[in-house]
């Protein structure tokens, strides 16, 4: 009898375990964003400001022997130019490994020029976090990556609190893997995240590349 038990009680235990991770999984949908395009870029659009402005947009400087400043996202085309614009060497988003990109956003009303590079003025800019595209952004700041091709590193869905993400962290090279994170971006854009299965182990698993067949 005493051996029933433990033998119910582990399956019951198995079946509630098997439904909160398949929880996690439910309604999320494919991001959909191009590989080969700053993703940044991709998703600029969708943000939405707390204020209104006569003009934003969101820029990338890349610092290199050529510096240089990309319009990535602009709410009036042909207004202003990037000659109009700062170069600035840091920004809300710094990344880059033979060369840095910072991201910023340059914001215009009335004539005067302001330009947003810290968290705090982004929180500020972007005021409750209410679409998909602002939740990835901080997601992204966070340290949090896309994976392009596998729903498991790059989904989403909505919820009540704000948005919840698959995304991912790939390994240090020259190890190939990827692992999945569980990412919450809240409306107030705090951010909670657990650790996932590791999914992919290879170029051609986790690149789509190099493979054989």
């Amino acid at each position: 009898m005493q051996v029933v038990k433990i033998i119910f009680l582990f399956n019951l235990l198995t079946f509630i375990g098997c439904n909160n991770s398949n929880e996690k999984l439910v309604d999320f949908q494919p991001l959909k964003l191009d590989g080969t395009r700053d993703v940044i870029s991709q998703i600029a659009a969708g943000f939405n400001p707390e204020k209104k402005y006569d003009y934003w947009a969101c820029v990338r400087s890349t610092i290199s022997y050529n510096n240089s400043i990309l319009i990535l996202y602009e709410t009036k085309k042909d207004l202003y130019t990037v000659d109009d614009f700062k170069l600035l060497n840091e920004g809300f988003y710094n990344t880059g490994h033979h060369f840095d990109w910072a991201y910023y956003l340059v914001t215009i009303k009335d004539g005067s020029i302001d330009y947003i590079t810290e968290m705090d003025e982004l929180l500020s800019f972007l005021g409750e976090i209410d679409t998909m595209e602002e939740a990835l952004l901080i997601a992204r700041i966070n340290g949090f990556g896309v994976d392009f091709d596998n729903p498991k590193g790059g989904s989403y869905r909505k919820t009540k609190d704000g948005f919840e993400f698959l995304l991912m962290d790939s390994a240090p090279l020259p190890k190939i893997e990827f692992t999945q994170y569980w990412v919450k971006v809240d409306k107030k854009g705090n951010v909670t995240s657990e650790k996932g299965e590791t999914y992919c182990f290879s170029m051609c698993e986790c690149y789509k590349s190099g493979c054989d067949y």
